[in-house]
């Protein structure tokens, strides 16, 4: 987040927030985090990519096809099968700094409070309040899962497993947005022992194939994209992701 407030008694005194209504504050976001242990939901619901930010992958959620526009979420609520969790977490997420994680608060949420409005972040002993004890709860445990997600992403990087969607796969789903990436199944199937060994230990083998298999629910945004369309984006007469995947350039096999 690029305007976070550092949560400490300090830095919240005077303040209060309140919780989100709905999640109108995600319908701009095309790409959602989420950590491994989503993927199997996630996978069935919407296609899940790699993208890079700030030197780090990260493992997404696609939810749109356009900048500025998630197809999941009109009026406020969820149109698909599995919600991802970091929706849950919001406006709380932590800030990994070296080997401490800090909890910080979007300022640009529009759940800050004024004095006296909203819940208090901290008592007056200085203890979070009952709804930040839980945020914080929550908090930590989908922390633990990014941070061990984090590990096998980093385990893909090094084996050298990782490429870009291919502008037949960007068409195939109508996809505007750049910076996505999925596995190279054939690279994947030709490492030598060693190398897929480390993948195992690092429990990326399953996110590997996880992600590639997700590809194939493209034609869920397309099916989205008629019922919660992008402002002045028309539908066009798109390729079968079937026929698209047959071609020798990005089999997928799953034997």
């Amino acid at each position: 987040m690029l305007n976070s407030m550092l949560i400490s008694v300090k830095s919240c005194e005077g303040k209060g927030w309140r919780s989100a209504d709905d999640l109108k504050f995600a319908q701009s976001m095309p790409l959602i985090p989420i950590h491994g242990g989503e993927l199997a939901q996630a996978g069935s619901s919407m296609p899940v990519a790699l993208i890079k930010q700030n030197k780090q992958w990260q493992l997404v959620a696609v939810c749109g096809q356009t900048e500025n526009h998630c197809l999941f979420v009109k009026n406020g609520k969820w149109l698909g099968n599995y919600q991802p969790q970091w929706l849950s977490t919001y406006p709380f997420s932590f800030l990994q700094l070296k080997d401490q994680a800090a909890l910080v608060f979007d300022q640009e949420s529009g759940l800050l409070c004024e004095p006296g409005e909203g819940e208090a972040f901290f008592n007056d002993k200085g203890e979070p309040n009952p709804q930040l004890a839980e945020a914080i709860e929550l908090l930590k445990g989908y922390h633990q899962k990014m941070q061990v997600t984090q590990k096998a992403l980093q385990a893909l990087e090094a084996a050298k497993v990782i490429v870009p969607w291919s502008e037949e796969l960007k068409k195939a789903v109508h996809c505007q947005l750049t910076g996505l990436f999925k596995i190279d199944e054939r690279k994947l199937n030709e490492l030598d022992d060693a190398s897929y060994l480390a993948l195992r230990k690092a429990q990326a083998v399953t996110i590997a194939y996880g992600i590639n298999f997700s590809i194939h629910q493209g034609h869920l945004l397309q099916r989205l994209a008629r019922i919660n369309p992008a402002p002045n984006s028309p539908v066009e007469n798109l390729p079968d992701l079937d026929t698209l995947f047959n071609e020798d350039s990005d089999t997928i096999t799953f034997g």
